[in-house]
């Protein structure tokens, strides 16, 4: 599985950017990103209920803990900086890096 979430920051005229991995003092960033892609996307909205009282906490508690398995079992985290703000992440899996 591969999952990830790119943001587009506001326009700046000095704008530096960079790719790299992503370590663990990261996953606060990756979670909030991933959320923010997740929250509404209708396959999240089905499986998690969205029309149920606490669909958001039920989506934020899945994106925790696998945002937690995915650095505990050492997998790579990729993310874009920029102007050292994480923008984007991808978070692939062991079948997915094969």
């Amino acid at each position: 599985m591969l999952f990830g979430y790119l943001a587009i920051p506001s326009q700046r005229l000095d704008i530096s950017s960079q790719i790299c991995i992503l370590g663990s003092d990261y996953q606060t960033q990756v979670r909030s990103l991933l959320y923010q892609a997740y929250r509404l996307e209708p396959t999240f909205e089905w499986l998690f209920e969205a029309g149920r009282i606490g669909y958001e906490h039920r989506v934020r508690a899945t994106l925790r803990e696998l945002v937690q398995a995915h650095f505990a079992e050492g997998l790579p985290a990729i993310g874009l900086l920029v102007n050292e703000c994480l923008v984007a992440c991808s978070c692939p899996s062991r079948q997915s890096c094969v």
